[in-house]
């Protein structure tokens, strides 16, 4: 399994350029962009911030299905990266995402739901706690405009030493950040 390739200096300028690219105007320009459904719920956060438990509270509900850590949205971004350094474009997301028109948001928006009837076909919500998707945001909000976005927050102590106790290096292949106290 794939870690969080983790340094601060590089996550502080792929946040920086998230904020540049999902603009208020990159979302007016493209509100016609995506698919309607709001079947998809996105709980999104730090790890061990309280995400799993949200989505179980949230698949007791006999309307809701709870799929888990889905990695659906991080594999259609990787997807569309290697796409664009294929063409000969050095983009990394987000840089890729002004270039996309609807028909390609529409298709990776009905991918992501194909994914997830996988899991469950009936169900009114269907929630995909994968914590990282806090990433990818932008891309969501794109895809389902009229998605449940639910951001868990924690005391920032709390999730630190929690994530520093958790031996992810052995479940997940590592999330650099949570082995740094710093």
């Amino acid at each position: 399994s794939q870690g969080i390739d983790y340094g601060r200096r590089n996550f502080e300028a792929q946040v920086a350029a998230m904020e540049q690219t999902f603009t208020q105007a990159f979302f007016a320009h493209r509100r016609d962009f995506g698919h309607p459904s709001e079947q998809p719920v996105f709980i999104v956060g730090m790890p061990r911030s309280g995400t799993t438990l949200v989505e179980q509270i949230i698949a007791a509900h006999p309307l809701a299905f709870g799929a888990g850590e889905l990695r659906k949205v991080p594999d259609l971004v990787g997807e569309k990266t290697r796409a664009a350094r294929d063409d000969g474009e050095a983009k990394a997301f987000p840089y890729w995402m002004p270039d996309k028109d609807a028909g390609e948001i529409r298709e990776m928006a009905e991918a992501y739901l194909a994914h997830i009837h996988e899991y469950n076909n009936d169900a009114l919500r269907i929630t995909d706690k994968m914590p990282h998707n806090f990433l990818h945001l932008g891309f969501i909000a794109l895809m389902f405009p009229n998605a449940k976005i639910i951001h868990m927050n924690r005391d920032p102590r709390d999730t630190a030493l929690s994530n520093y106790q958790q031996n992810f290096r052995a479940k997940h292949g590592m999330l650099g950040y949570s082995i740094d106290l710093e």
